[in-house]
């Protein structure tokens, strides 16, 4: 994750987005390009509108349909952490954001680690739904998603251990951590 961040240079080899090395874009211009998804992700006091927009102008109902959370209020007040949100409802406030922000990459980092089995099958559903470029850093990758998976990449202290498609990846799910990107 500090790789794809630009937090740490890699230890070997290249990182490309777009084909492009990731160290000839500015740092400015990479994080532009890139929305950013965690399990903690910040939530304030203040409207499910304020907090997927972050206090910007502009309708989320749409975002928030597409993340199937229509059924919320953009008005509604939520508390500071988001503690009156489930985890999954957490999840998919977040992932609106992502959206409300229309970025080209959406950078997952183990957003399904503290949901429930079925909430977590369809959340990851939902993120790669999308014509973005989604890298999605898990432990868990549901067998019913893995046909919207491009790629595998095995990740052993740090490194990349090796590559799979979606066709070798069954008989190895369990084996490290897994980032898999679409």
């Amino acid at each position: 994750l500090k790789t794809l961040l630009r937090q740490v240079e890699p230890l070997a080899g290249t990182l490309s987005l777009n084909r492009h090395n990731i160290k000839d874009i500015s740092l400015d211009h990479y994080y532009q390009l890139m929305s950013i998804v965690d399990q903690i992700g910040f939530i304030f006091s203040g409207s499910v509108q304020e907090n997927v927009s972050l206090l910007g102008n502009g309708s989320t109902h749409a975002v928030l349909d597409k993340v199937k959370m229509g059924y919320l209020n953009e008005s509604k007040v939520l508390k500071n952490d988001g503690s009156n949100l489930s985890g999954g409802e957490r999840a998919r406030l977040l992932l609106a954001r992502s959206h409300f922000f229309d970025k080209e990459v959406i950078l997952c980092d183990e957003i399904l680690s503290a949901l429930d089995q079925d909430v977590a099958r369809t959340i990851e559903s939902d993120v790669l739904d999308t014509d973005k470029t989604v890298i999605n850093i898990s432990h868990i990758v549901f067998e019913d998603n893995l046909e919207k998976y491009d790629k595998f990449l095995i990740v052993d202290q740090g490194s990349v251990k090796v590559s799979y498609d979606k066709d070798e990846i069954l008989s190895r799910m369990l084996e490290y951590d897994l980032l898999a990107v679409r």
